[in-house]
């Protein structure tokens, strides 16, 4: 029969194990959603993280919801009779309590100052969304048409050459 204090070193280390890695758990979707804003937004664009705080302080707990992708629409204006530009930062993100649909919202950064517009839509139901997304698809098929047709321009040789490279670069 084991020693009460064998029992209790045992019981120790399951319920701090247990505990850091719940812990771990309850940060998780905290730290990639600020990894992304931290490797994938550059040095010039903190309207993005400022529209990224705005949108993880609506929600009570910032762990409820996993970023999936974000987007900015630049619009130029004049305020004051001078020249400035609103920023549309649209994020889609999962929630934790329905990981199986796609959430949509935006945040309008005018002069530093976040304003949330548009907050947990459903993608699949969200004209907005659905717009920004065919415009996207439309945009891609169209630079695809493009390099292909630059491709095919282009002499054979040099055809040859970028293949090769890929190639390499696919290989390693």
């Amino acid at each position: 029969m084991p020693t009460i204090p064998c029992v209790l070193i045992v019981g120790l280390f399951a319920l701090t194990g247990c505990g850091g890695q719940h812990n771990k758990n309850d940060q998780a979707n905290i730290e990639k959603n600020h990894d992304i804003m931290k490797y994938f937004v550059n040095d010039d664009e903190e309207y993005v993280r400022l529209a990224f705080t705005k949108l993880e302080s609506e929600f009570q707990n910032p762990n409820d919801f996993k970023l999936d992708a974000f987007s900015v629409r630049k619009r130029d204006t004049v305020y004051g009779g001078n020249q400035d530009t609103i920023f549309n930062v649209y994020f889609t993100y999962y929630l934790s309590a329905d990981s199986g649909n796609k959430y949509f919202s935006k945040v309008s950064v005018f002069r530093g100052v976040p304003a949330l517009q548009l907050y947990n839509i459903d993608t699949r139901t969200s004209s907005e969304y659905l717009n920004i997304k065919t415009e996207k698809e439309k945009a891609e098929r169209e630079t695809m048409e493009s390099i292909k047709e630059s491709f095919q321009q282009m002499p054979d040789s040099t055809r040859k050459a970028i293949i090769d490279t890929i190639k390499k670069s696919l290989e390693k």
